[in-house]
């Protein structure tokens, strides 16, 4: 076996070594941190309710520079509001900013959800 074949074959055990590492690693609490799904646009006629004051729980332990509230807000089931309550959000990357979802009237004067993301 030549030396760079020799080589080679060492740094793809590395490879499956630090893969294996990583596949061990714990992912963070679930019930705590959530994810946004996509941006989702949707138009209804009736106007949101006034937002609810919310009191911000303290972030997870450990995480308070990975992770950003997310505010409650409205959404409509088709016949009626319900609040979604608060909640924690895995922060990307240091440098990701947060912008919440929100309701915006649109032209025709109905409202439109824009779904948080980050930039």
């Amino acid at each position: 076996m030549s030396t760079s074949t020799r080589r080679l074959s060492g740094l793809a055990a590395a490879g499956i070594l630090i893969v294996g590492v990583a596949a061990c690693a714990p992912p963070p609490p679930a019930a705590e941190v959530t994810i946004p799904q996509s941006r989702v646009m949707a138009e209804i006629k009736i106007a949101p309710p006034p937002p609810r004051s919310e009191e911000i729980p303290p972030p997870p332990p450990g995480q308070d520079n990975m992770v950003r509230w997310d505010p409650g807000h409205w959404r409509y089931t088709g016949n009626d509001w319900v609040w979604v309550q608060g909640h924690y959000i895995a922060r990307p990357s240091q440098v990701a900013n947060w912008v919440p979802g929100h309701w915006a009237q649109a032209a025709d004067g109905g409202w439109i959800w824009e779904q948080g993301h980050w930039m």
